[in-house]
């Protein structure tokens, strides 16, 4: 019998964040919405939740919409992107 596999908090987390900065056909608006509901799940149900903040402009790649737009009056066509987020890492895991 094989041994059973894992993966820590800590590492689902960064690969989260990965997503949530990707760029292309694959990172949709979308997926990132899935994976911040996935995130969000596994890092309540396992008392690992810490937060998150958005990211700004120099966080996403060139010409996409960022999580965050400081200093602007912004019209609805302009609204920053709510997937645009890196979540912090749980400071007691491995």
């Amino acid at each position: 019998m094989s041994k059973r596999k894992t993966i820590s908090v800590k590492d689902l987390v960064i690969l989260a964040n990965h997503a949530l900065t990707g760029s292309g056909s694959m990172f949709t608006p979308e997926y990132r919405k899935g994976v911040c509901g996935l995130i969000s799940t596994v890092l309540h149900t396992t008392g690992n939740y810490e937060g998150f903040r958005y990211l700004d402009a120099r966080e996403v790649p060139p010409g996409e919409k960022p999580g965050i737009v400081y200093g602007l009056e912004l019209n609805p066509n302009e609204f920053p992107d709510e997937t645009r987020r890196a979540y912090y890492l749980p400071r007691h895991c491995k």
